[in-house]
């Protein structure tokens, strides 16, 4: 959940294939035996091979969905936020609907450890439900508004509200063990990195919170609005701001490192791989920048807004965009270069 994948991205692309998928993808796809799992805005769950994106096997779950779903062995944990339930847990292999949980609306992603499966309703209802069957082992009350995910590390569980109040949670039990607040909000998603949360408020103000003390610091007030996704790969912190401004922040140092501009803000969590930052951008670009120094290697021009980050392999690469749109695009085999497409 911290956006990094630990793989090379291909290098230069060019557009091979689109295709319809009937819907906007929610802000995540989901790779699991060289098959993509997309879910849409419209409540569909698409199956889509990784080599041949025209293949869909496409199925109607409910009335909507707006968070990624989850997946745990051959189980998809799917929230929704329409219909009579919120939260589906569907097999991947039988294609069957094995139970559901009734209302409990959600707008965050599940998250799944040891056979059990945390749920946050955007009422604040925090639901510990056992992973096979949905029997609930506890449940708890954030009293506030919940639409980031959850977050599990080093045994606790994490609640961050819109209005800046933090809960550490004992995963067993539901006990709160901690509570700290900011003041302001936060539409960002948080993320754990070496031993620390770090949170950006929605006025650009970033925290880091001692995941061992608990002691929370003020790090940097960067001044301009904040929304979207941090981005970590252990060593190198992203922020991006509302301005389209880029930073990479060095974990250790707590140096920035470098700082671009993009054409608009992201439109999706950034993702890191071994060698790079990927971009998409609410002006319709996709960026392949150089995470070491943010030197832009590829500029691409899709054809819609990027929902979620793209999903790769050696020599494909996968992306959803606004409307309703897949593409496929595919490695030259060239050097990197600063190429649009």
């Amino acid at each position: 959940r911290q956006n990094y994948i630990a793989r090379d991205f291909p290098s230069t692309l060019r557009l091979i294939k689109d295709k319809s998928i009937n819907g906007v993808a929610t802000p995540n796809l989901g790779l699991f035996n060289n098959h993509i799992f997309i879910t849409t805005l419209t409540g569909y769950l698409s199956i889509i091979p990784m080599d041949n994106i025209g293949k869909n096997r496409k199925t109607k779950l409910s009335k909507g969905m707006s968070a990624a779903s989850t997946l745990y062995g051959d189980n998809l944990f799917i929230p929704m936020v329409e219909g009579s339930t919120g939260l589906q847990v569907y097999n991947i292999k039988s294609g069957k609907i094995i139970w559901e949980l009734k209302g409990h609306y959600s707008q965050s992603s599940p998250v799944v450890v040891n056979d059990l499966v945390y749920h946050a309703d955007h009422q604040g209802e925090i639901l510990c439900l056992n992973a096979e069957n949905g029997h609930k082992e506890w449940q708890t009350n954030l009293d506030d508004q919940m639409y980031n995910n959850l977050i599990y590390v080093n045994d606790h569980l994490i609640a961050i509200s819109q209005n800046g109040q933090i809960q550490f949670y004992d995963p067993s039990f539901g006990v709160v063990h901690l509570v700290k607040n900011i003041d302001d909000f936060v539409y960002a998603q948080a993320i754990a990195v070496n031993q620390s949360l770090y949170i950006i408020s929605y006025h650009g103000l970033l925290y880091g919170l001692n995941l061992k003390s608990g002691y929370l610091s003020q790090l940097d007030n960067f001044k301009i609005k904040a929304y979207s996704s941090l981005s970590s790969d252990g060593q190198s912190l992203l922020i991006p701001l509302s301005d389209g401004t880029l930073i990479c922040r060095n974990i250790e140092s707590k140096n920035k490192t470098w700082s671009i501009k993009l054409s608009g803000p992201v439109s999706c969590p950034v993702l890191i791989t071994n060698n790079h930052a990927i971009a998409a951008t609410s002006q319709k670009y996709l960026y392949v920048i150089d995470k070491h120094n943010g030197k832009i290697v590829q500029e691409i021009k899709t054809d819609g807004r990027m929902n979620a980050p793209p999903i790769f392999d050696e020599k494909n690469v996968v992306i959803c965009y606004e409307y309703d749109k897949i593409a496929l695009y595919r490695s030259t085999g060239e050097k990197n270069g600063a190429v649009q497409d």
